[in-house]
C-alpha cells in the first residue's frame, strides 16, 4: 500500500479510486489517509470490505477536510462507535465540500450516541438522508433510535459503477495480482452522471 500510494502521488487527474475487497485493515486505511492529505482531485473512494478498524477510521476522518471526496464507501468493515462518531464529526460542513453519497452500513454501531450524532448531521443537511446507505428512525412508543438500510441508496452504488466504457473520458486500467482476489480499480476521469442524485449542496460535476 505504501508503494501504491506513493505512486498515486504522481497521478494527478485521477478521479475514482476503488479498493474494496482488497484487505488493507488500518495500515492501508492510513497510507490513504496520507494521500489524501496531499489534496489529489479524488473525488470517489470506495474502502469498503476491508477490515478496516478504528485506527484506519480514525486516520481517515482526520484528513476529510483537506480532500475533495464526493463519494465515500467505507461499509462493512470493523469500525465501532468511537471511531464512526469521529468520522461523522469530520464530515466537511461547508456546503461546497460535503459528500454527495455516503456508504457505511455493516459496520459495528450500536450506541444511541452514534445514532443521535448521525441524525443531527441529517437533520442539519450536512449528510444527504437520501444519498446515506443509513437511515435513522424511532419507532412508535419506543424512546431509543434504530438504524435501518437505505435501500434506495443502492441505485446510486449500482450507477457508480455502470459508467459507460466507451465514453471518450473514460480511462480505467485494472491491476490483479495472480492467484490472489486482490483488485484495484482506477478511473482517471470519472463521468458519472450526478443528475440522479437527488439535489444536494452544490453539484461538482457539470
Amino acid at each position: 500500500m505504501e508503494q501504491l500510494c506513493d505512486g498515486l502521488r504522481s497521478i494527478h487527474s485521477l478521479e475514482m479510486l476503488d479498493l474494496s475487497t482488497n484487505l488493507i485493515g488500518d495500515e492501508g486505511s492510513t497510507y490513504i489517509s496520507e494521500y489524501l492529505l496531499t489534496k489529489p482531485p479524488l473525488k470517489a473512494l470506495n474502502l469498503s470490505h476491508n477490515r478496516i478498524g478504528n485506527k484506519g477510521a480514525d486516520s481517515l476522518a482526520r484528513c476529510l477536510v483537506y480532500s475533495d471526496l464526493k463519494y465515500l464507501d467505507v461499509s462493512f468493515n470493523q469500525i465501532k462507535d468511537s471511531a464512526i462518531q469521529f468520522l461523522l464529526y469530520n464530515i466537511p460542513k461547508q456546503a461546497s465540500k460535503r459528500l454527495l453519497l455516503f456508504f457505511l452500513r455493516g459496520n459495528e454501531i450500536k450506541d444511541q450516541e452514534t445514532l443521535s450524532v448521525l441524525q443531527i448531521l441529517i437533520d442539519a443537511k450536512i449528510i444527504n438522508s437520501e444519498t446515506c446507505d443509513l437511515t435513522v428512525y424511532k419507532a412508535y412508543g419506543d424512546e431509543h433510535l434504530s438504524l435501518a438500510h437505505n435501500q434506495m441508496v443502492d441505485i446510486f452504488r449500482e450507477e457508480y459503477y455502470s459508467v459507460s466504457k466507451e465514453t471518450d473520458n473514460f480511462k480505467q486500467q485494472s491491476i490483479r495480482e495472480k492467484n490472489t482476489r486482490k483488485h484495484i480499480h482506477f478511473v482517471s476521469s470519472w463521468p458519472m452522471p450526478l443528475s440522479i442524485v437527488p439535489e444536494f449542496g452544490t453539484p461538482f460535476i457539470d
